[in-house]
């Protein structure tokens, strides 16, 4: 198997090589992992929040927010409409980001597996749902590494 891999330095193209050149018979009894790295433009994550509040009942502006603040340490954002002398401030745990997201790619049609783990992470200035389809967890190590090296 050959394997090309753009944009990685250091450890984490050393270790993406290193497991597709695994000796024959290396543990090939086991499933193999599925991983799927989606980065959203930020056009997009707003959106996503905004149709799933709506959907919960929660009423938020459909246009550009006057301020969007992302919290890198907790991943939360934070939008702020200005419409008036009071301005209104929609902040949003990584749960619901994570939820938003899904919903946005179940209604444009990409395929996430039910049973998948799905986590977000901040890769340099996108935000990415990182899902995970049920195999070895050595491999686990091998998509860390390649989302910090990303950019």
């Amino acid at each position: 198997m050959t394997l090309s891999v753009q944009r990685l330095h250091g450890s984490a193209r050393w270790a993406i090589e290193a497991a597709c050149l695994q000796p024959p018979g290396a543990d090939y009894e086991r499933m193999a992992s599925e991983y799927r790295c989606i980065l959203f433009p930020w056009r997009d994550i707003r959106e996503g929040l905004v149709a799933f509040q709506r959907r919960r009942g929660v009423a938020i502006p459909v246009r550009d927010p006057d301020t969007f603040v992302v919290d890198p340490k907790k991943l939360g954002i934070e939008l702020t409409y200005a419409e008036s002398s009071r301005p209104q401030i929609f902040r949003f745990d990584r749960e619901t980001i994570a939820a938003a997201l899904i919903l946005q790619c179940k209604e444009r049609g990409v395929r996430l597996p039910r049973k998948s783990n799905k986590h977000l992470y901040l890769i340099d200035t996108r935000l990415a749902l990182l899902v995970h389809i049920a195999g070895p967890e050595t491999e686990e190590f091998l998509v860390l590494e390649l989302a910090k090296h990303m950019t």
